[in-house]
């Protein structure tokens, strides 16, 4: 059984980072809406750092759920062998 506290502070990262990536995702419209008005190399690096930022989060969450299920929690987003290794010692 994982204690409280730490499922309560697992859940809180996750939710902050759900909220970076809602950011990210309005940002991504915006530089979507700029790019259709004026095409520029700054706009085409914005959405190249966007999809970079995208990929950090999707890094993250997975290294998350690799945590989560190294303290004995369950996910579904792991394959069998990512699983495994996370309770590997």
């Amino acid at each position: 059984m994982i204690p409280t506290h730490q499922r309560r502070n697992h859940e809180t990262t996750d939710d902050l980072l759900d909220e970076l990536e809602y950011i990210l995702v309005a940002v991504d419209v915006l530089a979507d809406a700029t790019r259709d008005q004026q095409e520029t190399r700054e706009i085409y690096c914005a959405i190249a750092m966007l999809r970079m930022a995208f990929d950090k989060i999707n890094e993250i969450k997975s290294a998350r759920a690799a945590e989560w299920v190294g303290t004995g929690g369950a996910s579904y987003c792991l394959s069998d062998a990512e699983k495994a290794e996370a309770v590997r010692a």
